[in-house]
């Protein structure tokens, strides 16, 4: 290798046009978005990073209408538990309950036990392309840091060592960019989020009850069952 410091430099250049190549990971909208429950079968099943299935982020929002509002953010932080998540956040108004995405029919279930349910929706973004791709970009960028660990140790001059090591630099903040994205589609995927929005359900005064006896009895005189 007695002409590595003039070969040197072109192969900096290639590996920076390698390099620029590989682009930016974006998780824009290339990932299709459902509503409902996914159950698409994924037909090479060795390329998924995590199961078989789409991964896929599962999000519902609903309200509930529930006599005590106070005592409510006791029972949801159980079932959360329960369920192998936590509450996110906590209110008399609103409150946000992470739990795992496989257990979330059955913690909407639970929901329905502990008052009035309105406005139930449910919704799955499908990210398993984003995560391919993110999973790609990943492995180019470590295989493109072997190389330049490989030109660091035959370096000679110093001028030579410096442009090494900022392009190493540059390389290992992208690894830690993807690495976190990565781990961010993890969590995302693995437990399902559900915003729910508290009222409290309105109790007819002494006036109200009243009426409410009234229409009972006038129900009663029309109506059998």
């Amino acid at each position: 290798m007695k002409n590595l410091p003039l070969q040197l430099p072109w192969l900096l250049c290639l590996l920076t046009i390698i390099s620029c190549s590989s682009g930016t990971y974006s998780s824009g909208n290339s990932a299709s978005s459902n509503t409902g429950w996914a159950n698409t079968e994924y037909a090479q099943e060795d390329e998924l990073p995590l199961s078989q299935n789409r991964i896929v982020i599962y999000n519902a929002s609903l309200t509930l209408i529930v006599e005590d509002p106070e005592s409510l953010n006791k029972s949801l932080q159980g079932i959360a538990e329960s369920y192998g998540g936590y509450l996110q956040k906590s209110g008399t108004e609103e409150a946000v309950l992470r739990i795992k995405s496989e257990k979330l029919e059955e913690v909407l279930a639970k929901l329905e036990t502990m008052g009035k349910i309105k406005n139930k929706r449910i919704s799955g973004e499908d990210v398993t392309e984003d995560y391919q791709d993110l999973k790609i970009r990943l492995d180019n960028a470590e295989k493109l840091r072997s190389r330049y660990l490989d030109l660091l140790d035959k370096a000679k001059e110093v001028e030579e060592i410096l442009k090494i090591e900022r392009e190493l630099e540059r390389i290992n903040t992208q690894i830690d960019l993807y690495k976190g994205k990565q781990n961010y589609l993890d969590n995302q995927a693995a437990l399902a989020t559900i915003r729910i929005d508290i009222e409290e359900k309105v109790k007819a005064g002494p006036i109200g009850l009243i009426f409410v006896g009234a229409y009972k009895a006038v129900r009663w005189l029309f109506v059998w069952k």
